[in-house]
């Protein structure tokens, strides 16, 4: 708290400098009423989203013009704490003086004419993420899918739970009812979902599930696995790949229920599949190895040699990226299997890749930490810290709405939002 409201001075102090350069009588005040202030901590509200609910709420009422001297405090405070950038880490591009704020926000504050003239809204080339909601479950989940329509498929034991993004709500449970008799006999800890809201459960029991989500019907079950199905990936034309504990990797028709190929190269457990288009599947494996497959023939056509693989992401345009139990991250080039970065993305294991509709790449770790990476030159661009327990599963929205979500041990699911970021500056 001593650092954080060191912080929010030192910006009080640059107002105050601004203000004598201008010799506005109108800064002047505002930054006397920022001194006091800061000094109280009561109202103070870090995160944007908050904000517009308590105004949506009426929590906060009237306008900036219509309130006492102390509502218009408390204004000002609301417009600076919730936009002041809680850390300068690495990849935060905060200049200085400058408070970060979502420009959709400037509105609620109604300011007068002649202080919003004064003030400079420009972009920064970031964005900051914001956790949206958070679905609290009595186990955790290990494995998690988007499904058309808003809908997130979580594991929840030898179950599915299925939330809507919009009310944080849960909609529908899979294989959890009692009356089911189609569901999992053992924990579910793999998920793929298809376009047509079809969605594929792979589970310790060593059987692939296939589940009409509309209904809550289980349509069949693929059988043919030896041990723990540890990872699924949808393929096109009605296709899906499994691997497993068993060293294997199997490609289903998921419609006839037939295992159209089995790969076997692998020599330890399979623990990551990605789809990299044009038929080419990878998988990675505790045996330092990845493959690169045509799954049309079932030919593997590229071995990689990386550290214990945990992970992988697809990034676009024959780039795979790839995590470590060491912590690093890889980025390899998948036509000829030569590594392009390589950089120590955490201290513990890494857990869990996803890529985002903007290219940039997310980490996760058994800390619980989870990082954004400009994959091209290997720097951080954001870190972010609202589990408590190891992240378990990563997975992000197709569309170019900024969402992704994130499952840990401490049996939460953070909806995390990303928001572009402006400044705010006086102008001189």
């Amino acid at each position: 708290m001593k650092k954080y409201t060191l912080k929010l001075t030192i910006f009080a102090l640059m107002i105050c400098i601004t203000a004598s350069q201008m010799h506005s009588a109108w800064f002047s005040n505002l930054t006397n009423r920022l001194s006091r202030i800061l000094e109280d901590t009561a109202l103070a509200v870090e995160n944007p989203l908050e904000l517009l609910r308590r105004e949506q709420h009426g929590t906060i009422t009237g306008t900036y013009q219509q309130c006492s001297d102390i509502n218009q405090e408390k204004y000002l405070k609301l417009l600076l704490k919730t936009t002041v950038s809680k850390s300068n880490k690495k990849g935060t591009k905060d200049a200085e003086g400058r408070f970060l704020l979502r420009p959709e926000s400037l509105h609620i504050f109604d300011l007068p004419a002649e202080i919003l003239n004064k003030i400079v809204v420009e972009p920064i080339d970031t964005t900051r993420y914001f956790i949206e909601n958070v679905f609290k479950q009595p186990s955790c989940s290990y494995a998690l899918a988007i499904l058309p329509g808003g809908i997130l498929a979580s594991s929840k034991g030898k179950g599915i739970e299925l939330w809507s993004f919009k009310t944080g709500a849960c909609q529908r449970t899979l294989g959890l009812s009692l009356f089911q008799q189609d569901g999992h006999t053992n924990s579910i800890m793999s998920l793929a979902a298809f376009s047509d809201g079809t969605l594929a459960s792979g589970s310790s029991d060593r059987t692939v599930k296939i589940w009409n989500t509309t209904t809550g019907n289980c349509i069949s079950t693929l059988r043919g696995h030896e041990s723990i199905i540890s990872s699924l990936v949808a393929l096109p034309e009605d296709r899906l790949a499994s691997g497993s504990w068993d060293n294997t990797v199997k490609i289903w028709d998921i419609k006839t229920g037939n295992c159209l190929h089995t790969l076997s190269r692998h020599v330890c457990t399979v623990t990551a599949l990605a789809f990299l288009g044009d038929n080419l599947l990878a998988s990675g494996s505790e045996d330092d190895t990845i493959h690169i497959w045509d799954i049309s023939t079932g030919a593997c056509i590229n071995t990689i040699y990386a550290y214990q693989v945990t992970s992988l992401a697809y990034l676009g345009k024959n780039m795979l990226a790839s995590g470590s139990t060491n912590g690093t991250i890889k980025v390899w080039d998948t036509t000829d299997g030569s590594c392009v970065k390589t950089f120590d993305a955490h201290m513990r294991g890494v857990t869990s890749l996803a890529a985002l509709s903007d290219g940039t790449l997310v980490s996760a770790s058994k800390s619980g930490s989870i990082k954004f990476w400009n994959f091209r030159n290997g720097i951080c661009l954001n870190m972010l810290g609202g589990h408590t327990g190891e992240v378990t599963s990563l997975v992000a929205c197709p569309s170019k709405n900024g969402r992704f979500f994130s499952a840990s041990h401490d049996k939460t699911i953070n909806t995390w939002r990303g928001m572009p970021i402006f400044g705010i500056s006086c102008e001189r």
